[in-house]
């Protein structure tokens, strides 16, 4: 499935706002954060980092944490 599907799933698991806090806290530090959008996967970093069951693609972070 991808971004696009999750996003628009009504079943679709957020995180809880320590892990979505988590996430982006190891975002802001990635080089291929730029202007918030993630250069290895291509994705807005607020909403890939909002959803239980997306992970980094450069592996920082995992499904489920």
């Amino acid at each position: 499935m991808n971004v696009i599907q999750i996003v628009l799933d009504d079943n679709a698991v957020m995180c809880s706002t320590a892990q979505k806090l988590d996430r982006q806290t190891i975002c802001n530090t990635c080089p291929s954060n730029v202007n918030n959008f993630c250069t290895s996967c291509g994705c807005v970093l607020e909403v890939r980092t909002a959803y239980l069951v997306l992970d980094c693609p450069l592996q920082k972070w995992s499904v489920n944490k």
